[in-house]
Order: C-alpha cells, then sequence, then structure tokens
C-alpha cells in the first residue's frame, strides 16, 4: 500500500499516523474531513480517556476529570461549529511504552494500545472531522505527527484542554510553546489529583507566557 493510499485511509479513520509520515501529507487530502486549510487555532483534548477519567482506573485522576467534562463538551460544540479543527491527543502505550513507564515513574500498566482504557470517554467521543492522535510518552508532540499536523493546517494557535494539569497538559503546553505557537491553557477545562499542583502548575505555566483562560472568556472570541 503507497503512502497516500494509507493516509488516505488513516485520515477518514480519524487516526494520525506515528512520527515520520504526517510531513508528507498533502493540504487537499485534509478537505475529506471537512477542515480548513486555513485555521489558525486548534483546539486539543489531552488524556481524556477511560484509563485516566473513570473511577477505579489505574490512573483515576479523580472526581474532577468528571467535573470538567460540561465545559470541555462546550467548546467542542463552539470548535465544531466554527470549523476549527478538533484534535485528541491520547495516551496510547504498547509494551516498550508500559516497561518505561513501570521504570522510571512506578505506574501500573494503563491505556494500553487497542483497549478500552486507551479510548476517549463516552461523553467526549470524536465525531466525524476530528483527529485524534496516539501518543508514547507525556507530550502530544513526542514522538506523534502533532506537530507536522498543526503546520500542515497553518496553525499558529493551540487551546488546551484536559488532564492532567501538572503532567500531560503542563508538558503538551510547554512543547507548544518552544515549537513557536501560542498557547492557551483552558483553566476550568483542566483537571488534577490535586487543586495545589493544578494551581501550581498554571502559574507556572503563566510564568512562561502560557495564557491561562477560563472557558467563559475564551467562548467569547473563540
Amino acid at each position: 500500500m503507497g503512502w497516500r493510499r494509507g493516509m488516505l485511509i488513516a485520515l477518514r479513520l480519524n487516526r494520525i499516523p506515528p512520527f515520520g509520515t504526517w510531513s508528507t501529507v498533502k493540504l487537499k487530502e485534509l478537505t475529506l474531513l471537512g477542515l480548513e486549510a486555513s485555521s489558525l487555532k486548534s483546539l486539543i483534548v489531552v488524556d481524556m480517556v477511560n484509563d485516566d477519567i473513570r473511577e477505579g482506573s489505574p490512573l483515576y485522576v479523580g472526581p474532577e476529570g468528571l467535573r470538567i467534562v460540561p465545559r470541555i463538551r462546550r467548546l467542542l460544540e463552539e470548535a465544531r461549529r466554527r470549523r476549527l479543527p478538533v484534535i485528541y491527543v491520547c495516551d496510547s502505550r504498547s509494551p516498550e511504552d508500559l516497561e518505561y513507564f513501570a521504570k522510571a515513574w512506578g505506574l501500573p500498566p494503563h491505556a494500553v494500545q487497542g483497549s478500552r482504557g486507551a479510548e476517549v470517554i463516552e461523553e467526549l467521543k470524536p465525531v466525524e472531522g476530528d483527529l485524534v492522535v496516539p501518543k508514547p510518552r507525556l507530550s502530544g508532540f513526542y514522538r506523534t505527527g502533532l506537530d507536522q499536523l498543526l503546520k500542515g493546517l497553518n496553525v499558529d494557535t493551540v487551546i488546551i484542554t484536559g488532564v492532567s494539569t501538572e503532567v500531560c497538559v503542563f508538558k503538551t503546553a510547554i512543547d507548544a510553546k518552544e515549537l513557536g505557537y501560542e498557547v492557551i491553557v483552558v483553566s476550568d477545562c483542566c483537571a488534577s489529583r490535586s487543586m495545589g499542583l493544578h494551581e501550581l502548575a498554571l502559574k507556572h505555566l503563566k510564568r512562561f507566557k502560557v495564557k491561562v483562560e477560563e472557558s467563559s472568556e475564551l467562548l467569547k472570541r473563540l
């Protein structure tokens, strides 16, 4: 199967291929998903998957994970209405990834590739036209096609939501900033196991010139 046909199928499935393949995509192929190549903003949803959000799951973030769902849903509805790219960046662990996290972080197996735990929660399921970027580590940019995808869409501003504020949201936001994007983290659309860690992460993001806003304010000018 040639790369063009393979990429076309991946786009129809709304799954972005691994690092190294996205840079060859032609922008016209994105029109299959109804995306506008001139879009300047993109909404990114980080790790709103079953193994982070459901009570009793391996990396349960706590009740705050579900409390942010209605506000994220409202942002999703508005972004789709305005035809802005919606991108889900989700943990998706291979056996090698799981071994790394066990040794380096002491984490239990979680978000295993192809498992229900790695799927976006039902309340925020991607719809036709949304894109899903699997990630092997904390950042949405590490060994993924996210940067190439955003550049291909002419995105210069990323709006970040999801969990956990001080871990994957923080790392994705900092990497986006280093790659030259304007970054907005939506404070009431992110959650942590600890309100103290949540607030501390937002404080540090502001120090790095990342914009931190509440969803009510962002919706006025999305």
